[in-house]
């Protein structure tokens, strides 16, 4: 395919994918909704739907960020983050989510879906590190391991014919 586009450089390419989606997957922005229209939900249950979805978890954090940017703080959990928007904040939230449909044909997905998966292997892997050698920052270092890749996420879902050109050269 010759449309993809040619680009030199890292702020080429973050230029190129910066506005870019970053869908979650259908069934957890489904669950989300759903959790949102009860009465009964509360923040803690809405918690560990987000910590299931490391995408969807991208999202609630970014959304966190963006109110305590104008503060001297910054997200330092899920938890964190969740109670920092509450129910009505998330709500639009969901509503604005792009979700994506599993389609098992799809390289693109599974390679997507793959790089995401092993950044939540990473993150827990650094989690449980932590608590095990009893170090401060646990949940701070989940989630910067957790986005650590998430240029390859982005690659993998906007460019894959480039990141299966990155993945060959590489074996």
């Amino acid at each position: 395919q010759t449309d993809a586009p040619i680009l030199f450089g890292t702020d080429a390419w973050i230029e190129h994918l910066k506005d870019k989606p970053i869908p979650v997957r259908a069934s957890s922005v489904q669950r989300l909704r759903i959790m949102l229209s009860k009465g009964s939900t509360m923040l803690h249950h809405l918690s560990a739907l987000v910590r299931s979805d490391p995408v969807l978890c991208l999202h609630v954090v970014r959304a966190a960020e963006k109110l305590h940017a104008d503060k001297p703080s910054y997200v330092t959990s899920i938890d964190h983050a969740v109670q920092s928007l509450g129910i009505d904040p998330l709500t639009a939230l969901a509503r604005s989510l792009t979700p994506i449909k599993l389609n098992p044909a799809s390289v693109q997905q599974k390679q997507y879906l793959r790089t995401v998966a092993n950044s939540h292997h990473a993150a827990f892997q650094a989690k449980t590190w932590m608590k095990m050698k009893r170090l401060p920052f646990v949940e701070e270092v989940y989630l910067a391991s957790l986005f650590y890749s998430i240029g390859l996420w982005m690659l993998w879902l906007h460019a894959p014919l480039h990141m299966h050109k990155v993945q060959i050269k590489i074996r």
